[in-house]
C-alpha cells in the first residue's frame, strides 16, 4: 500500500502540472482506471465520478485532471481510513509436536486482534497434494510467522533434507512476503525433540532463519509479548491487501 499511495502522489503532481501533454494524459486516464477499480471497485461511486468526467467531451485535459486530482485525493484517504479497518490472513508455520501450545496461543492472539490465523490446524481433505495445498494457503495469506522449537520435523516426499516447515519457509521468501520469525531458546525440552536424528539438518535450517534477523522466545508468554509488538509494527508499516469490511 505505501507504493501504491506514492504512485497516486506522483500521478497528483503530473495531474498539477500547468501544461499535460496527450501522452502523460492518455497515462493518467488509464492508471487512474486501474486504481479505482483496485480500491473502491467497477461498481463504486468513484468510478462513476471518472467514467462522467472522461466521458464528458467538454471538459479540455487541465480540467479534467484538476478533477482526477479530487478522485486521487480520494483514494488515499479511503486507503488511510480502510487500513485501519483492514483484516489480515496471518499464516502460522511451525513443527507440530514441540510447539502445540504455542501454536495455539499465537492463533488465539491473531483472532483476538480480529485477525485470520491459518496453519496446519486448518488443512482440509483436497485433491491437491499436501503441498500444493499448503502453497495455495500461503498464498491467500498476507503475513508470515514461522515459530522454532526442537524438532526439525517431517520431511517432504521430494526432498528429506527439507522439512515441511523448510518447505513453506522458503516458499514465504519466494513470494517476497513479510516474515516474522521466532527460535525457542528456552532450557526445557519440548515434546517431540527430535535432535537425536535430525540435530545436523535443524541446526543447518536455523542458520538459514538467522540471517533475517529472528527473534528468540523462551515461554509462551515472551513470545505473545514479541509477537503482539511485531505484528502491530508490520501492519503499520507494511501494510497488505488483506479485507476491509465496508
Amino acid at each position: 500500500m505505501t507504493d501504491t499511495i506514492k504512485r497516486i502522489d506522483e500521478l497528483i503532481e503530473m495531474c498539477s502540472n500547468t501544461y499535460v501533454s496527450e501522452w502523460d494524459y492518455k497515462k493518467v486516464v488509464y492508471e487512474i482506471k486501474n486504481l479505482v477499480f483496485d480500491i473502491c471497485g467497477e461498481s463504486s461511486t468513484c468510478m462513476q465520478n471518472y467514467i462522467s468526467i472522461v466521458g464528458n467531451k467538454n471538459i479540455s485535459c487541465e480540467s479534467a485532471c484538476a478533477y482526477f486530482v479530487g478522485i486521487l485525493n480520494g483514494l488515499k484517504n479511503h486507503i488511510r481510513i480502510g487500513t485501519k479497518n483492514r483484516k489480515y490472513q496471518v499464516f502460522i508455520s511451525s513443527t507440530y509436536q514441540d510447539l502445540i501450545q504455542y501454536r495455539r496461543a499465537v492463533s488465539d492472539e491473531i483472532a483476538f486482534r480480529g485477525h485470520f490465523p491459518a496453519g496446519m490446524e486448518d488443512f482440509t481433505a483436497c485433491g491437491d497434494d499436501l503441498e500444493t495445498y499448503i502453497k495455495k494457503v500461503i498464498d491467500e495469506s498476507d503475513y508470515y510467522i514461522l515459530i522454532i522449537g526442537q524438532r526439525f520435523g517431517t520431511s517432504t516426499e521430494q526432498d528429506e533434507n527439507i522439512s515441511y516447515t523448510m518447505m513453506e519457509y522458503r516458499y514465504a521468501k519466494s513470494k517476497k512476503m513479510r516474515i516474522i520469525p521466532f527460535i525457542y531458546n528456552g532450557t526445557l525440552t519440548l515434546v517431540g525433540n527430535d535432535m537425536d536424528t535430525n540435530k545436523d539438518k535443524f541446526d543447518k535450517f536455523v542458520e538459514e532463519v538467522k540471517k533475517t534477523t529472528p527473534q528468540y522466545f523462551k515461554d509462551e508468554n515472551e513470545l505473545i509479548r514479541k509477537l503482539t509488538k511485531a505484528l502491530e509494527v508490520e501492519m503499520k508499516n507494511h501494510p497488505q491487501k488483506g479485507w476491509i469490511r465496508l
